[in-house]
């Protein structure tokens, strides 16, 4: 499913920025991605690569809901296809 929503961002003309681990950067790029570590701090790490802020958050894997309403600012800009972060978006 990650795969697939960073080809169609990229496609549709977006910047993606994706999670992946250090050995595994390679493949986010291949895909048009700017690829960041796991771990602490995920919304510094991407504030550091998107200055300006981003459209949004999308989460293919389950990652931590306060960490992506950091990214995205609001709520309201992150989707989740984690059938246990579905329904939340707050």
């Amino acid at each position: 499913m990650g795969t697939i929503a960073v080809q169609l961002a990229v496609a549709r003309g977006g910047t993606v920025i994706g999670t992946a681990s250090k050995h595994s950067h390679d493949f986010p790029r291949s895909l048009g991605a700017e690829p960041t570590t796991y771990g602490e701090g995920p919304a510094e790490r991407v504030h550091a690569l998107a200055p300006a802020g981003v459209a949004g958050v999308f989460d293919c894997a389950g990652g931590a809901l306060p960490d992506q309403v950091a990214i995205a600012g609001d709520p309201a800009r992150r989707r989740s296809r984690s059938p246990r972060l579905r329904r939340r978006t707050s």
